[in-house]
This record gives C-alpha cells, sequence and structure tokens, in this order.
C-alpha cells in the first residue's frame, strides 16, 4: 500500500521552516547589533534636525551650537579614562577634528535652516551614501563591492526624487514662516557644506573604530568642547546672545540637549560596529522621518514623487540588510 505524507506532517515542516528563518533573522541581528545602532542614529538624527529647527526660529541659529554642546560635557562622567592613557597623539588629533567637523557641520545646517526647512536641509545633510562610502573605501580601506554600489545609487535616486519639488519651487510646494523662496539658494549651499562636514565627521569617527581607540564619551566630548568654544567666541564678537522668551522656547532648548546626547551615543557606537556605507545608509533614514513630520504636523503637501523618493530611500535601507544578511550567513556556512 501507498504511504502518502500526512498533512499534519507537511504543516509541521512549513512551521519548523518559518521557525528556523525568524531564528536565524534573531541570531543575525543579535550578532549584528550595529545594525540596530545605525538604525537607531537615523532616527535620532531625524529628531535632533526637529529639535534644532525649532530652536533656530526661538533664538539665534549659533545658540542652537551653544546649546547642544553644553549638554555634551555630561559625558566627561563616563570617560573611560584607563583606557585612554594608551591613546597617541594622532587620536588626539582625531577626537579634536571630530569635534570641529562636527561643530563646522551644525553651523551649516542652522544656516540652512535659517533660509529653508529641515527637511529641505535634511536632504542634502545626510545625503552621506557616496561621498562617505566613496571616502571610506579610499582613505580606509573599507569594502565597496558592485551590490553596495547599486544600493547607493538606488538610495541617491530616492533622494533626489525627495527634492525634485522642494528645491525647484519650495514657494509653490507649501507656506513657511522665513523667506524661503529669495534665500532657497543660499539655504542649498550651506547645506552642501554641512554634506562634506557630516562626511568628515563620519570619516573621523570609523578612523578611530579601525585604530581601535574609539570612547563614544571623549569623542561627544571633545565635540561639546569645540562646539561650547565656538559658539562662545561666535555670539561674544557679535553680541547675538538670546535668553529663550518663552516656555516653549525652553522646552526645545532641553529637548534639544537630551535628544543630542542620545544622538551622539547611538551615532558612536553604530559607527564602532559597523562600516561607513552601512551607518550612511540607515542615517538617511531621517530625510523620509523629516518629511513625514511635516507632513503630519505642519500640513506641508507631499507629491508622488517625493513618496517614490522615500520608497526607494527607505527600501535601499532595506534591501542592504537583507544583503548583509545573506553575505554574513554566507560567510557563517563556509566556515562550517
Amino acid at each position: 500500500m501507498n504511504q502518502h505524507p500526512s498533512q499534519p506532517d507537511e504543516n509541521q515542516s512549513t512551521v519548523g521552516a518559518r521557525y528556523n528563518s525568524a531564528t536565524e533573522w534573531m541570531s543575525f541581528f543579535t550578532q549584528r547589533t550595529g545594525l540596530i545602532w545605525a538604525a537607531g542614529a537615523g532616527i535620532t538624527q531625524a529628531a535632533q534636525l526637529i529639535a534644532t529647527e525649532a530652536v533656530v526660529h526661538m533664538v539665534h541659529p549659533m545658540q542652537a551650537l551653544f546649546i547642544r554642546s553644553c549638554f555634551l560635557l555630561i559625558f566627561v562622567l563616563f570617560i573611560s579614562w584607563n583606557e585612554s592613557q594608551r591613546y597617541t597623539a594622532w587620536d588626539l588629533v582625531i577626537n579634536i577634528s571630530f569635534g570641529l567637523f562636527d561643530a563646522a557641520a551644525v553651523f551649516a545646517a542652522v544656516t540652512a535652516m535659517s533660509f529653508i526647512s529641515a527637511a529641505d536641509a535634511g536632504v542634502i545633510l545626510f545625503n552621506q551614501p557616496i561621498p562617505s562610502s566613496i571616502a571610506a573605501c579610499v582613505l580606509l580601506g573599507e569594502s565597496f563591492d558592485w551590490l553596495d554600489g547599486v544600493l547607493t545609487v538606488i538610495n541617491c535616486i530616492g533622494l533626489v526624487c525627495i527634492c525634485k519639488t522642494t528645491m525647484a519651487d519650495q514657494g509653490a510646494a507649501y507656506s513657511v514662516d522665513t523667506a524661503v523662496t529669495g534665500h532657497a539658494l543660499l539655504g542649498i549651499l550651506s547645506s552642501a557644506v554641512g554634506l562634506g562636514f557630516n562626511t568628515l565627521v563620519l570619516i573621523a569617527a570609523r578612523s578611530l573604530a579601525h585604530r581601535d581607540t574609539e570612547d563614544p564619551c571623549l569623542v561627544s566630548f571633545m565635540a561639546g568642547c569645540n562646539g561650547l568654544i565656538i559658539s562662545s567666541v561666535y555670539l561674544t564678537l557679535t553680541s547675538s546672545w538670546q535668553l529663550p522668551e518663552t516656555n516653549q522656547a525652553v522646552f526645545y532648548c532641553i529637548l534639544l540637549g537630551v535628544v543630542t546626547i542620545l544622538c551622539f551615543y547611538i551615532y558612536m557606537n553604530a559607527v564602532k560596529m559597523e562600516n561607513v556605507l552601512i551607518v550612511a545608509i540607515a542615517i538617511s533614514l531621517c530625510i523620509p522621518l523629516n518629511f513625514m513630520f511635516e507632513f503630519i504636523f505642519k500640513g506641508r503637501t507631499v507629491f508622488l514623487v517625493t513618496l517614490i523618493g522615500v520608497v526607494f530611500t527607505v527600501g535601499s535601507t532595506v534591501l542592504l540588510y537583507i544583503k548583509t544578511f545573506l553575505t554574513s550567513r554566507q560567510e557563517t556556512a563556509e566556515n562550517n
């Protein structure tokens, strides 16, 4: 008599296969916690950009840099001084350079947000995949295969789609309080300068990871010191100090400081564990998140081209994670 496999056995094998697949994904993210940190960096960057924009329009723009720098000084309480004793003079130079690059990037960002919205500025400020990955490949010798190139191109196509309707004719696209239409070019140029410094920030942080001398608390403290000095000198020389006049302004200043602390800690852990390309693409998640914020809370008009761009941007991030998972799985199989 011919015996056929029973239906329960088939169901059990299907459930077992799904369970094994889910287990593999969980194991992968457990082993590659840097991917989770990288995604968190993108989310907190979005929150920091939103808080910075609010502060820029309530006090002098440079006070946004001063406020976030003051909060970063809290990291001095958590620096591993025993570990820092083995750092070389070159490590100190990189740490100081990180702080200078970060301060310059924030200065460019707050200047840009004086003329265009945070979402529009963020499109350029955090369009880091191509410049960061190329710089990491050339300067740090990190891998960059053809699949990485394809995903980077997809990501950048998405960014172009997002900014197409906003940069071309901002006045017709939506209404803002500042003189966006007349000063859009200055805002775009400032954002481009900020992108350059953001790329240098990422490269400096990753170079410390390559030298095994990274300390998220020390780097964050250095960034706070540099930002505090630069903003204090600027505000004093220009007599631009301005106290928050409302409770709302005080709230946003405190919010900016808290979000900055969280953002720096997550960002440095992401760079410590993952390569520049993964961190750069994950950070670009803040771009669609900022547009979603303006769409939901500010009534901004969202066009079809913008939605397509969001799909491309988020999709490239998801595909990168899948590609990384499959590569890790293949390497594990080869080792076994």
